[in-house]
């Protein structure tokens, strides 16, 4: 059976729960969850932020996501920035308006992330104040986003 816990729309990082051991390299996905058509996504800017004692950005992991690729109009994704410090990733995308947008459930991004920590759960974080746009520059304004945990394997809890 399936356990739906998230209903859209929704932006999400997916898996939400992974299990790893220090040191290994993870895959991470940013989802959407249930965006109905009449909510589809032209513009964009997220930022997913961690904790650097506890994961790290693998810098060149970066591919766009299948929502994005499947567009059959052009599409402008530059690769992320980082924060200095290295918590934050911000991601931006943009569709060109002869396209439907951004909808539906599936992966827009997907990255790496090293495990670092020894032990215990490690969150991945979606800032919430990211900002969608739809074809006519409007804001959408989605429920807050879900972020993930990894289990760091042989912590003690």
């Amino acid at each position: 059976f399936q356990i739906n816990n998230i209903s859209g729309p929704a932006l999400r990082i997916y898996p939400q729960n992974q299990t790893a051991n220090t040191n290994d390299i993870i895959d991470v996905y940013l989802y959407f969850d249930d965006v109905p058509s009449e909510k589809a996504v032209t513009g964009i800017h997220v930022d997913i932020v961690i904790n650097t004692t506890e994961l790290a950005f693998i810098t060149d992991s970066f591919e766009q996501g299948q929502l994005v690729t499947q567009l059959s109009g052009l599409t402008l994704w530059p690769d992320p920035r980082y924060s200095e410090d290295g918590h934050t990733m911000s991601i931006d995308g943009a569709v060109y308006a002869d396209t439907n947008g951004i909808f539906g459930t599936g992966s827009i991004a997907k990255f790496s992330l090293r495990v670092l920590a020894g032990s215990g759960t490690v969150n991945i974080n979606i800032a919430s104040d990211g900002e969608y746009l739809d074809m006519e520059n409007n804001p959408i304004v989605f429920q807050n986003p879900y972020g993930g945990m990894v289990t760091v394997k042989g912590a003690v809890q």
